[in-house]
């Protein structure tokens, strides 16, 4: 008989499981708006850093024509 859980224990297992599910359903339901908030965060940042890169090479390519075609 030490095999067998009662209908009480049942119960208590089935709440347990029920919670779980509960709060796991939560953060699932939740999910699309934090992927979107992070997907625009990085978007953001890449736009930052593709604007510096090309601010850099711009002023690279400048002074390499202004030495080429001796402007300075």
């Amino acid at each position: 008989m030490n095999n067998f859980i009662t209908k009480g224990e049942f119960d208590q297992f089935e709440k347990r499981i029920d919670q779980k599910l509960d709060t796991i359903e939560g953060k699932v339901d939740g999910l699309p708006e934090r992927l979107d908030d992070k997907i625009k965060l990085h978007f953001e940042i890449m736009k930052t850093s593709q604007m510096k890169w090309f601010i850099g090479v711009s002023l690279a390519l400048a002074g390499l024509a202004g030495r080429v075609f001796g402007l300075y």
